[in-house]
């Protein structure tokens, strides 16, 4: 049985499938995006427990997708975490005020995921 379910918005395939295999190895469920308009209709759908949000997709920006999840109200509460390559202060406070939960800057380790997975969903 997972523990729960974490949305991975991510375009690039090899980092994906990293998060991917690395969330499922920590017992949870996870859906995978790979644009913004496939974010919001899964994220609509599965309700997930957790999104993890890439800044730069193919058809819309994270900040835009996580305004629009924020909206939504199968996931107005839901943990916005933004896993992006850029680490600007500007960018940070973006992600924050489009309402994000946190911020990490990749590339990602699974000491990382194992992290991130203890911080929300306790174990």
């Amino acid at each position: 049985m997972p523990k729960g379910k974490v949305l991975v918005v991510e375009d690039q395939a090899s980092f994906r499938e990293f998060l991917q295999i690395s969330l499922t190895k920590l017992g949870l469920e996870v859906a995978t995006a790979l644009t913004g308009k496939m974010a919001l209709t899964k994220a609509k759908d599965s309700h997930p427990d957790l999104v993890l949000l890439d800044v730069m997709l193919p058809d819309m920006d994270g900040y835009e997708i996580c305004h629009e999840m924020r909206e939504q109200p199968e996931t107005s509460l839901t943990p916005i975490v933004f896993v992006s390559a850029v680490s600007t202060e500007k960018h940070i406070q973006r992600a924050m005020a489009a309402g994000g939960t946190d911020y990490l800057v990749k590339p990602l380790s699974m000491e990382d995921v194992k992290s991130l997975v203890a911080r929300y969903f306790g174990k």
